[in-house]
């Protein structure tokens, strides 16, 4: 490694090809961190290591200054002073699309997204801040799995829509919600798909989650195999935090699913993983680190020359099992009273440790963990340039790259066109859906008239029926009666063998006959007495009304 006694003897800490490391360096705010990790990641690609850099903590492309030679006075002395040659390094700065991008000119980005078919359990359980085994988790899954190499954010939502609504009676009469992806939303919907559709919301403006077709999707082959370049992430132009470090999980996440097509070394590079892995986490924060420490273990621990450097500002702040996984821990000044004493304590240092790490003797130096024995290390400059105060990263390319400087304003247009094309295709689906469902109602309503003229025609038949069927039971209960009159002592039964009938039916009609004969009487006999007090009663004269010949007094 790039690092000497501060004594000024040339003496190295060696670093073995395959030998994995993970690094952690721990210093305040201006103290040198950047120029400490930016000599390390050079000794890293001299040994043939791909360099990948995973964040740009203070949007400001840091570690793209490597491109550039150094400017400042301290830096250029300190090389010619320990007779290191001046040098730059090719890198290729990578971004994840979002529509935030500028329209003017920016420097040559590798515009990129990530499959929305392949997104695991790690990172659906920071999108949806899911613990991974709940039922969540367990349906972004299932519709993560069942997409088709062409379908994106749209198809995904909808194909999860169907799981939640199911097959129900009147589904397709539900209303489209156009500024929720045109899902159905229903009080019984509500919260399981309302809250998944709100976790995707923020990515129809940095519109990275695409298909897996997608030509925006990485090259890992392409960028595990060229040690010729570092590979710089940022994510300048993406305004939400859990975003920014959603990009850096899931590209964990690809390094670890496309590590078998780095035919050489890799050296993983994370400034201030404090803000990925803290101490005390908070709301999607917690789902975050849980994530990174799996794959930091898994990347430390695969055996594939995966090594690691990464700073923080704050040792306390960094989760203890993070901590506990670098293989080498330097310590420089640091700023807190209580980081210092935290420190002192848990590493077991004398006094005389503790006033070091409050102030160091030579500037840029370290304590290595487990040599504190000897005097600190102090780091050597990189020989490309560095990030100062004044310096601007923009303004630098422009300078050194005028011919690399591009405008994105295409590119939004068309992911713009794609995103309105995929929208488009559930509108269309959207309204065949609902043209089959007037198509549907308008069948069954002809069904339910055609059903009740039927019915109106059988209830017509049948009262014709029954009143054909009252005739010939009075015409029987008639000719009962008629029987028993011509002959009063024939008996009910002998009336019913005569008539195929039951003495028992004979018996009620012969009752039920004369109770209408009786009735019949008694109504003829209300008509003439009311006829006879009609012809009785004296109609009096008219009077005139009020206006007919009617004359008012005279004067």
């Amino acid at each position: 490694m790039s690092i000497k006694i501060a004594n000024e003897i040339n003496t190295y800490l060696s670093v073995g090809k395959d030998e994995q490391e993970f690094i952690g360096i721990f210093a305040k705010s201006g103290y040198g961190k950047s120029l400490f990790v930016e000599s390390l990641m050079e000794e890293y690609s001299r040994l043939g290591f791909k360099i990948i850099i995973l964040n740009d903590v203070k949007d400001s492309i840091e570690m793209g200054f490597a491109m550039f030679k150094p400017r400042k006075k301290y830096h250029l002395d300190h090389l010619r002073k320990i007779g290191k040659p001046i040098e730059t390094k090719k890198v290729k700065i990578f971004h994840p699309f979002t529509f935030n991008l500028p329209n003017s000119k920016i420097p040559d980005f590798n515009i990129y997204g990530f499959s929305l078919k392949n997104l695991n359990r790690n990172e659906w359980s920071l999108i949806s801040e899911s613990p991974q085994e709940s039922e969540t988790i367990r349906l972004l899954l299932n519709a993560s799995n069942h997409l088709g190499k062409s379908e994106g954010i749209y198809s995904f939502l909808h194909g999860i829509e169907e799981t939640v609504i199911g097959i129900k009676k009147g589904k397709s009469e539900l209303k489209a919600n156009p500024k929720l992806f045109h899902l159905r939303i229903t009080p019984s919907t509500a919260k399981g798909l309302q809250e998944v559709a709100s976790y995707l919301l923020p990515f129809q403006r940095d519109y990275f989650l695409l298909p897996e077709d997608s030509e925006l999707q990485l090259d890992w082959k392409e960028i595990l195999n060229d040690t010729s370049s570092y590979a710089l992430f940022t994510t300048k132009y993406i305004k939400d935090d859990k975003l920014k470090q959603f990009c850096i999980l899931s590209l964990l996440e690809e390094i670890v699913r496309n590590i078998d097509y780095a035919k050489k070394p890799i050296c993983i590079v994370i400034n201030e993983i404090r803000f990925l892995t803290p101490e005390r986490c908070r709301g999607f924060q917690e789902f975050l680190a849980n994530a990174i420490r799996k794959r930091l273990s898994v990347l430390r621990n695969m055996g594939r020359g995966v090594s690691g450097i990464f700073d923080s500002q704050v040792w306390l702040d960094v989760e203890q099992s993070v901590k506990s996984s670098f293989t080498k821990n330097f310590f420089g000044e640091l700023a807190s009273a209580n980081d210092i004493e935290k420190l002192s304590k848990a590493l077991k240092y004398r006094r005389d440790m503790s006033d070091k790490l409050k102030h160091m003797d030579v500037r840029n130096s370290y304590i290595l963990q487990g040599y504190e024995d000897e005097d600190p290390f102090v780091c050597w400059f990189p020989g490309h340039g560095h990030n100062e105060p004044e310096f601007s990263f923009y303004d630098e390319f422009k300078k050194h790259f005028p011919e690399r400087m591009k405008s994105y304003k295409g590119l939004k247009e068309k992911m713009k066109k794609k995103f309105s094309e995929e929208e488009n295709k559930v509108k269309e689906k959207i309204k065949r859906r609902e043209r089959k469902s007037r198509e549907e109602k308008e069948r069954l309503a002809k069904e339910k008239e055609e059903r009740a003229d039927k019915n109106n025609e059988q209830s017509e038949k049948s009262e014709q029926i029954n009143q054909l069927k009252g005739k010939l039971k009075e015409e029987k209960m008639k000719r009962v009666w008629e029987i028993k009159q011509e002959n009063p002592k024939l008996s009910n039964r002998k009336i019913g063998l005569e008539l195929g009938l039951n003495h028992v039916t004979v018996k009620n009609y012969l009752e039920k006959y004369q109770e209408n004969l009786d009735k019949e009487k008694e109504g003829e006999e209300k008509v003439d007495f009311e006829d006879k007090v009609l012809s009785e009663t004296k109609v009096p004269d008219e009077k005139p009304l009020l206006g007919e010949d009617f004359e008012l007094p005279e004067g």
